[in-house]
């Protein structure tokens, strides 16, 4: 005689869940494509990273990296920033900018999404940044 086990897991699951920072930078990265004609695009990569605490095991996070791409160029890319944060909570995250100098480099908390909006919009319109695309922009034309 077999035995049905029951279903346990919710009818649904919500999809009510906010904007997630990978979102947002999806959606810069298609904003940069339609400004410069997707001569210069965005890229998000994401990654797991596992780090071991002393006593505490290994916790994971979740980091994405937003590259500016020159397909023009056999698809030259440039990692501007990268963002990290818990896989299952989305703030705080913690935005990291590869445009800064490196040694004046780190990470810098987020704790809502209004401020990971704001840490982005410096980034993104940053002289540095703008460099950057624009040398890209006259070496793919």
């Amino acid at each position: 005689m077999e035995t049905s086990i029951p279903d346990f897991w919710p009818e649904t699951f919500s999809a009510n869940y906010g904007i997630t920072p990978k979102t947002v930078l999806l959606q810069q990265a298609s904003l940069l494509g339609e400004k410069t004609q997707n001569i210069i695009v965005g890229e998000v990569r994401s990654q797991v990273e596992h780090t071991s605490l002393a006593g505490a095991g290994v916790r994971e996070t979740l980091v994405h990296g937003f590259y500016i791409v020159a397909p023009a160029l056999n698809s030259y890319r440039r990692r501007l920033l990268q963002v990290a944060h818990d896989p299952v909570e989305f703030y705080p995250c913690y935005v990291s900018s590869d445009v800064d100098v490196p040694e004046r480099q780190q990470f810098l908390k987020c704790g809502t999404q209004a401020e990971y909006e704001a840490a982005l919009r410096g980034i993104f319109q940053s002289p540095k940044t703008s460099s950057i695309v624009t040398a890209l922009l006259a070496q793919s034309r």
